[in-house]
């Protein structure tokens, strides 16, 4: 490689990225040109590339005045002096002079994040010097960035090694290397013994936490999350049904929380990142449906033994399954079901999930909605579902952000109408014409089917929406409605249809001084 052709790119703040040159704006034309070929001499604003040194240093002044780049001047001081030039003489650079080239071409492909040519300069960066322990981290870096983790930790134990001998006061790159490669790698306990090895050369207590900390932040925004999610719920990847404490105890035996523990993260990020994890962890699907003949209950079901391999003669097991095996497939591990995720015989627990039931359909991460009458994907199938004319299916509607409708048979229904543009997760909600089909048939407009807020207001439209709705016990015709308007009141089953639509349209009278529910 000539001095002249070396030194063009970095001339011109140019990165030096697979073989291309990235041409940086308001520097050269937003062109590309082949690496090997002379750089061309349209410059914006800047006179024709010249050949002396004079004239480079010249030129790199006006280069640096519109871009403010320290890194190219302080490279280009170091090796001038050690460069020919002259490009007619294609003078070859000096041993230094590339190992320098070679160094600053891997940090700008390292900015740029073409780790290919980043391991590739800094291999023959470290062929002509080995004592250089930033190569070896940064080669590390890229290397574990492309997944090849064995030859990553190799790199970070010999920057550790190059780093130990200069008795740095700083972070140790090597180590936190190391915790990187083996932490991708999945080598989480491992990870975790690097980091507190690193700890014995550099104190971090101060900036990072230590992996017990780090468990019981966790598990404390585990159990404060917990709290607004049902009691039970079934896990989709074993079909044992579980509490709160039995899904804790699953949680901090996966891989996904060793994960965690094993992270280094400073102080200030630890909440923030925790909830974000913790809440994927325990994100749960929900079934929502008509209760039909041989609904599977919590009596019914084996403790500790797996439901996809319970037999049974109550014909919803077989619905109970199909649940939990679509909603691991939308890779969520936990389920819930109505019908036997609660004790139906105790009546407190009733009485809490009646109150709590418009908040839990509030968090799942996916509603399933199974409609047993639908056997097509016909859109006017949907009108004529019974699913549409129960009292509490109207909360279990408006409450979830994502639904999706499945058929008879447990396939997807209309699943051309689940996906919109740049959807992540599939959702019924996002399809106008399913939105227009539910407006006409439940008269609960679009706006309140995507982002409908519990409360009083428009108390006379919500009533309407319930009017045109049935439950099995009468009672349910107000009990079902207190989560949409966001009123609690005690649950007297007994005390008849009157009463309770009576005590519930007293309460939103009293809040909001509307008489007109009364018609």
């Amino acid at each position: 490689m000539s001095a002249w052709d070396a030194m063009a790119p970095i001339l011109a703040n140019q990165a030096v990225v697979g073989g291309r040159i990235i041409q940086e704006q308001s520097v050269v034309l937003g062109r590309i040109f082949d690496v090997e070929n002379t750089l061309p001499a349209e410059f914006i604003n800047l006179p024709r590339l010249k050949k002396n040194e004079e004239e480079l240093r010249a030129l790199l002044k006006q280069i640096q005045g519109l871009r403010n780049s320290p890194t190219v001047d302080s490279f280009l001081t170091s090796i001038l002096s050690s460069m020919a030039l002259q490009r007619k003489t294609n003078t070859s650079l000096t041993s230094e002079a590339e190992w320098r080239v070679r160094n600053a071409q891997g940090d700008m492909a390292l900015k740029w994040q073409d780790f290919d040519t980043v391991i590739n300069r800094y291999t023959a960066a470290i062929k002509l010097d080995r004592s250089n322990y930033s190569m070896y981290s940064n080669r590390s870096l890229a290397l574990a960035s492309t997944q090849q983790w064995k030859e990553a930790l190799n790199d970070a134990e010999q920057a550790r090694i190059l780093e130990s001998a200069l008795d740095s006061p700083f972070i140790p790159l090597g180590y936190y290397r190391k915790h990187h490669a083996l932490h991708g790698a999945g080598q989480y306990c491992e990870a975790i013994c690097s980091f507190n090895n690193s700890r014995l050369e550099w104190d971090c207590r101060f900036q990072y936490n230590l992996p017990d900390t780090v468990k019981m932040t966790v598990r404390e925004i585990a159990k404060k999350f917990m709290k607004n999610t049902p009691p039970r719920l079934f896990n989709t990847g074993s079909g044992v049904i579980s509490d709160q404490p039995a899904r804790l105890e699953v949680f901090e035996q996966s891989m996904y929380y060793m994960e965690m523990v094993s992270m280094i993260i400073t102080r200030n990020k630890l909440e923030k990142e925790a909830e974000s994890k913790v809440q994927d962890c325990f994100a749960y699907g929900m079934l929502s449906h008509r209760w039909e003949s041989g609904e599977i209950r919590l009596r019914d079901i084996k403790q500790g033994e797996s439901i996809y391999t319970q037999t049974s003669r109550f014909a919803g097991l077989s619905k109970l399954q199909n649940f939990c095996r679509i909603t691991k497939s939308h890779h969520l591990r936990w389920a819930w079901c109505d019908t036997c995720c609660i004790d139906l015989t105790n009546s407190v627990e009733l009485r809490e999930a009646i109150t709590s039931m418009f908040r839990w359909y509030l968090g799942p991460a996916l509603t399933i909605i199974y409609l047993s009458d639908v056997s097509t994907s016909a859109l006017d199938a949907l009108t004529r579902s019974l699913w549409l004319a129960r009292g509490w299916t109207l909360q279990e509607l408006l409450a979830p952000s994502i639904i999706l409708f499945y058929r008879r048979d447990w396939t997807l229904f209309a699943p051309e109408e689940s996906l919109g543009d740049n959807q992540v997760r599939p959702n019924h909600k996002n399809s106008d014409r399913i939105c227009r089909i539910l407006d006409a048939t439940t008269g609960v407009n679009v706006v309140n089917l995507r982002n409908f807020k519990p409360g009083t207001t428009c108390s006379r439209l919500r009533l309407q929406w319930a009017a045109r709705r049935s439950t099995t016990k009468v009672e349910d015709t107000a009990y079902s409605l207190f989560g949409i308007f966001d009123i609690q009141l005690p649950i007297l089953y007994g005390e008849q249809e009157e009463k309770a639509l009576g005590r519930l349209i007293q309460e939103i009278v009293c809040r909001t001084g509307d008489v007109s529910v009364l018609n």
